[in-house]
């Protein structure tokens, strides 16, 4: 390679762990220039971005007839390793900007969140998850290296939801932003093509190797999206769809190696197990710390709010059980006298929701004079009936015969009918969520 004009230098392949246009740089060095001068390569290890080291200012002329040789390997990535691969924790490479200026939320990490639910539906792992997101789309999206450029959010929206055709750069940073909402780590690479669909006249024209050298130029750029996982690194995935040959057949996704696209088949159909099976080294990810047993499943942080919701849809579950038990109770009673006193409970229970304070220092005939103000009809001459009857029972050692204690449950649901229709509905019901109302029923179950 030769002939850099600025401060970053071109390479098939970055430093450590990604592939970039064909694999992990083995080693790097420069020589050339203005007489002879060696110079010094330097590579950043977060991006595995090579450029040049001391002595080469960006856009000096001392750039000028500097060559050097990259040798690279393009990696070979383990089916069973990335099935089940996680993703490393932190926000560096998921976080998303989320609100404008003034701090409203941007409409557009929404679209992309639910497109990104919608292409990922029934996948359960990292991996998975990013290979149908790449799948999903390059079957909706078409591939047009003449669409108008861009990469921000209303180009990115218009892109998925109205043009849905694009360059490479917009289905590399749709898969990245799409996958960010789903908490993958991702970033966007740009580089070339050498995969003999680029200037292929120029194929072969150099000497040495098997393939010769190849010239590439602007139609061959070619950006991709990345994934990073635990112990493996940086891994490319590929949105971008072929283009259509001539005789009308499709091709590979463009970019996508052969290596790579067994391990991505090998994946999709074999069948996939309810637990991972054990990882590769003892259950160590590649930085030697333990790797999860799902593999990358729900975060740890999920669990939190899922509880609560379990606990708040118990509490409101027994909340709406608690009085029909206790009704029921009370009027299946086998011995009539209790029935009585069931139903006149039940009375004071209806009462008290309509005003009378709760409070257990009324006397049967006071509550009786509270209902027979508050509903009046049929009330006025029943209930105080009924309370003299609970008196005779409660403490005057009556035992009431069943006629009696029908006919007090009787006057109950119609006293019950009388609050339904006094008491909005939402007052009742928040009066049923108070603890204290749960504790009483609770009690009264206690002692059945």
């Amino acid at each position: 390679m030769a002939g850099p004009r600025g401060g970053l230098t071109p390479a098939a392949g970055a430093e450590g762990d990604g592939n970039r246009s064909g694999g992990q740089s083995d080693g790097f060095g420069g020589d050339g220039g203005d007489g002879g001068e060696t110079r010094q390569l330097a590579v950043d290890p977060a991006s595995g971005v090579l450029a040049l080291g001391k002595g080469g200012a960006t856009g000096g002329r001392s750039h000028r007839g500097l060559s050097y040789t990259a040798v690279s390997q393009a990696p070979v990535y383990d089916a069973e390793r990335l099935r089940y691969a996680a993703v490393p924790d932190g926000s560096a490479y998921t976080s998303l900007p989320r609100t404008d200026a003034v701090g409203k939320p941007i409409k557009a990490v929404e679209t992309f969140s639910k497109l990104a639910a919608t292409a990922t539906a029934g996948s359960s792992y990292p991996y998975e998850q990013a290979h149908k997101l790449a799948g999903w789309l390059r079957e909706h999206y078409r591939f047009d290296p003449k669409s108008v450029p861009g990469h921000g959010y209303r180009n990115l929206e218009f892109f998925l939801t109205t043009g849905k055709h694009g360059t490479s750069e917009q289905f590399a940073a749709s898969f990245a932003v799409m996958a960010r909402t789903l908490g993958l780590p991702t970033r966007v690479a740009v580089g070339f093509r050498a995969d003999g669909d680029g200037d292929k006249e120029a194929a072969g024209r150099g000497s040495g190797g098997d393939g010769g050298t190849r010239q590439l130029t602007g139609r061959d750029a070619l950006a991709w999206p990345e994934v990073r996982f635990k112990g493996i690194g940086w891994v490319p995935f590929y949105p971008t769809p072929g283009q259509t040959s001539q005789d009308g057949s499709s091709v590979p996704p463009a970019g996508q190696p052969e290596e790579r696209e067994k391990a991505d088949r090998d994946i999709a159909e074999q069948p996939r197990p309810s637990v991972p099976p054990q990882q590769q080294g003892g259950g160590k990810d590649g930085d030697g710390r333990a790797a999860p047993a799902d593999g990358g499943g729900l975060p740890a942080w999920v669990f939190a709010p899922l509880a609560v919701a379990l606990v708040l849809l118990a509490y409101c579950g027994y909340a709406v059980w608690a009085p029909y038990r206790t009704r029921t109770r009370r009027r299946s009673a086998r011995d009539p006298g209790r029935r009585v006193l069931g139903a006149w409970q039940q009375i004071v229970d209806r009462l008290t929701e309509i005003g009378l304070p709760a409070t257990a220092a009324h006397t049967a005939t006071e509550v009786a004079a509270f209902g027979v103000e508050r509903v009046g009809g049929s009330a006025s001459e029943q209930l105080p009936a009924l309370a003299r009857l609970v008196n005779e029972v409660g403490y005057g050692g009556r035992t009431p015969d069943e006629g009696t204690a029908d006919a007090a449950w009787r006057h109950c649901d119609a006293i019950e009918e009388v609050v339904a229709r006094t008491v909005p509905r939402r007052e009742r019901v928040k009066r049923a969520l108070r603890p204290r109302t749960l504790i009483r029923h609770s009690r009264s179950g206690a002692h059945r």
